[in-house]
């Protein structure tokens, strides 16, 4: 016999990554159907095969995109059948149906709804075990310059049918001599740097090219990849950010285009920084840039950061590491996730991490950190899941101020020389809680309701830097902070997507209720008095570090709170597959109190405002997409500095522009 065999290698580096939006199972007299629906139905490319009597199908370059999550389950949906489910692996989506004893019988089919999976119990087919099935369409391997179709003649097809694994009939003695079979050998190069869709610009899960606002994503593969520990290390990748003042290196502050932040989200909620944010339990890091105020309420014009974490997974996922380093850092942590019961209705994942450094700086003591976060999810029924969360922070590391800078520059001295208390700390106790609740009337609505709770308490005592003259001569003071911060915040929104004749709409209506309260001060010695020290020629000198009851002055003294109701409305409205408009408005209605303990008088005000947005979409072809946005943003200046500059920040930040922003599956979260 003489054959001959045809290797075409496709490597789809720049392929465009399909969607999955919706699975739908079907029941039959003699078989089930799994449908894969996709937007205009676009065509799928499946690799499948078989182990044991389980039908596995591989679809590279796709991402699952379903209301409930990206995981589809059904146990024994028909005799024969034990179980059938569709998750995502990465950056592609695998079906698995798994039959009582025998492998059911599989066909494939296109449809204008999508890809459609056909599985015949063996009890209803005599010819239970066949080989992976291709669909039956003609399929078009696509590689970087070309585009190939392939179709089996009739007669090889049929030929192909009738082989059954372990018959008697051998493939080689049906086959004609000319007959040539195609291989298609797929490289897939794709390691995960691409995320198509985010929920910061829009609080729904959009893609990218939709959105009229720069949105930049860090995904979980960059951040693995990176072996990234602290947060201003992922956003390294970020154009327009950069780290701010640290606080002496105890906590995570960004300036973005030109604006120090303060406030992080997590999941989508307002998060005050008091410490260094762990990035063990992060899923991905989304960055939008330019004013967000219309979803989010008071927030530096620049932009924001949203810190997505990590959620319970419906397989068995056990991961355990220790990373170390030189000064002494070593850093063991866990990453555990899968079921609880056996129908998968309750699932959990724990993150912890413990971390000890003893720094490049010759001080006395070390970083002490701890780490935990558990999450579960209960799928209270079809439509309902309800998702609760801890975590609990203890960290404490040296404050450390590191060297001055004179004129323009650092001072010329030894890296390793301080100038401040070598037992100066600052510690940070965290913990937060929270809950997520979703419940979807139909495959178009859905209902969230979230609470998030957090508590920080921190402190600190050390003798810190205050200001050097050109001799090199440093004035020092000690200081002492010690502060307790709460925050409740309720989100409820509700999101439809329906259509005005060709018109669709993706509807957003939400509640934002917000209570921020904050207590604590900070005190130093008498008069203030100053220590000096000439950096050039003098080390730490032993300075006797007082008692923290001899700190009687108090240079604030403070009890804060700020309430604030937040009511928004958008429309994504798609008038065609390139034409998108985004409308949005945000009222904002504040009300703030400040008791000053030191000059014992207490503030209030009320104030209101309404944040619009309003951006244009429009795309020539599938790699490119035209914006134009305005949005404003508003940042509400803290009453307690009431008599020195007005109540709101009037630089409210406008943002009108016309943008080329360029999609492509390489470059990800470097699209912008």
């Amino acid at each position: 016999m003489v054959g001959a065999i045809s290797v075409l290698i496709s490597q789809p580096v720049f392929a465009q990554v399909r969607e999955v939006t919706g699975i739908k199972l079907n029941s039959t007299e003699n078989s089930i159907e799994v449908i894969l629906e996709t937007p205009a139905g676009e065509q799928l490319q499946v690799l499948p095969r078989i182990t044991g009597n389980t039908y596995i199908a591989d679809i590279p370059n796709a991402q699952l995109r379903l209301k409930g999550g990206n995981t589809f389950r059904s146990d024994n949906p028909t005799e024969g059948i034990t179980t059938v489910t569709v998750t995502q692996a990465t950056n592609s989506i695998r079906v698995t149906v798994t039959g009582s004893e025998v492998l059911p019988t599989a066909q494939l089919f296109d449809s204008d709804e999508g890809l459609i999976f056909s599985f015949t119990p063996a009890a209803f087919n005599p010819q239970a075990q066949q080989p992976p099935p291709t669909p039956q369409t003609p399929e078009k391997v696509e590689t970087e310059n070309q585009t190939e179709t392939t179709q089996p003649s009739d007669e090889s097809a049929q030929t192909l049918e009738q082989v059954q694994p372990g018959s008697e009939t051998q493939p080689d003695e049906t086959y004609k001599e000319d007959e040539s079979i195609e291989i298609v050998v797929i490289g897939d190069q794709n390691t995960g740097y691409s995320v198509p869709n985010a929920t910061t610009g829009t609080r729904t899960d959009t893609p990218l090219r939709d959105i009229p606002q720069s949105i930049q994503v860090v995904p979980q593969q960059v951040l693995e990849d990176q072996q990234v520990i602290r947060l201003n290390e992922a956003l390294r990748n970020v154009s327009g950010v950069s780290a701010d003042d640290s606080f002496a290196g105890t906590l995570d502050r960004i300036n973005i285009r030109g604006f120090t932040q303060d406030v992080f989200l997590r999941d989508n909620f307002r998060q005050s920084q008091f410490s260094l944010r762990e990035t063990a339990n992060l899923e991905r890091i989304e960055v939008l840039k330019g004013p967000a105020s219309v979803l989010y309420g008071n927030l530096e014009p620049g932009g924001v950061v949203n810190l997505v974490t990590k959620k319970p997974l419906s397989e068995p996922y056990y991961s355990a590491e220790l990373p170390v380093g030189s000064y002494g850092f070593y850093q063991p942590n866990i990453d555990l996730s899968g079921p609880l019961n056996s129908d998968r209705t309750l699932l959990y994942r724990l993150n912890a991490v413990y971390e000890s450094n003893d720094g490049f700086r010759d001080f006395d003591q070390n970083v002490e950190r701890v780490f935990v976060a558990p999450v579960l999810t209960w799928q209270i029924g079809d439509n309902t899941d309800l998702t609760l969360e801890f975590d609990y922070l203890n960290d404490e590391r040296p404050f450390d101020e590191g060297l001055v800078a004179i004129g323009t520059g650092v001072a010329d001295v030894p890296y390793e020389r301080i100038f401040q208390n070598p037992d100066a700390v600052r510690t940070v106790e965290e913990f937060g809680a929270g809950y997520q609740l979703e419940h979807r009337f139909s495959e178009n609505w859905t209902l969230r309701n979230a609470f998030r709770f957090l508590s920080s308490e921190d402190f600190d005592f050390r003798l810190t830097s205050w200001i050097i003259d050109d001799t090199g001569q440093l004035d020092r003071r000690w200081r002492s902070n010690d502060d307790l911060y709460e925050s409740y915040a309720l989100q409820t929104n509700l999101v439809g997507q329906f259509t005005t004749g060709a018109i669709n709409h993706t509807l957003l209506f939400g509640v934002d209720l917000n209570r921020e309260t904050s207590v604590g001060g900070q005190r130093r010695l008498p008069d203030d008095p100053s220590f000096f020290i000439n950096i050039f020629t003098q080390e730490a000198d032993p300075i006797s570090k007082p008692n923290l009851s001899d700190l009687t002055l108090f240079a604030r003294n403070n009890n804060d709170r700020v309430d604030t109701l937040g009511i928004y409305l958008q429309d994504q409205i798609s008038f065609s597959d390139n034409l998108k408009l985004l409308l949005g408005g945000r009222f904002d209605l504040f009300d703030q109190r400040s008791i000053d303990l030191v000059s014992n008088t207490t503030s209030n005000q009320e104030r209101q405002r309404f944040s619009p947005r309003l951006g244009l979409v429009y795309q020539p072809s599938e790699e490119i997409s035209l914006y134009a946005s305005y949005s404003q943003s508003l940042t509400l200046t803290f009453f307690r500095l009431a008599l020195m500059v007005p109540p709101w920040n009037r630089q409210l930040a406008v943002s009108m522009k016309l943008a080329l922003k360029v999609n492509s599956s390489m470059a990800g979260f470097l699209q912008h």
